[in-house]
């Protein structure tokens, strides 16, 4: 199971019981919806034996009346479907990547268009990951200065 689906099976778990369903109901909720996800299935989910796509998350969620990120559990990761591929963002990293481009921007007197602002902050997401990977702290200046070297 990919690391940040970890809290999806208890999840899955939560959200039915709060919405008093079985599994029996969700499977059959599914079906009048048009997706063969049988009782078996949910439970295999809600045990982490199985996997699910993008696509079957945004479909629980439709049951179950939650969002993708409800699903997920984890404050720091948001699931973003880009052309119905999961995309997972640590939330905290872009809010750090965002600042510290906004901040360079500001203090050197750079220009740029907003959707170009927008690059240099995915840019500088992406460095950020890079770093929280190698040394697992990211540091707003050291994020900053492998920013500004990749200008």
């Amino acid at each position: 199971m990919h690391k940040e689906y970890k809290n999806l099976p208890n999840n899955i778990r939560r959200f039915r019981k709060k919405r008093g369903m079985t599994l029996e109901t969700l499977a059959k909720l599914a079906d009048s919806e048009g997706y063969g996800i049988t009782k078996d299935t949910l439970s295999k989910l809600e045990r982490g034996e199985r996997t699910l796509s993008s696509h079957y998350i945004q479909l629980l969620c439709k049951l179950l009346s939650c969002t993708p990120n409800d699903l997920l559990g984890d404050s720091n990761i948001e699931l973003v479907v880009v052309n119905t591929d999961p995309v997972f963002i640590d939330e905290t990293i872009y809010a750090l990547a965002k600042e510290v481009v906004l901040e360079v921007v500001r203090d050197q007197g750079l220009s740029f268009s907003e959707e170009t602002l927008l690059d240099q902050v995915v840019r500088a997401y992406r460095i950020g990951m890079e770093i929280k990977q190698e040394s697992g702290d990211v540091r707003p200046v050291t994020l900053a200065t492998r920013w500004l070297k990749e200008l």
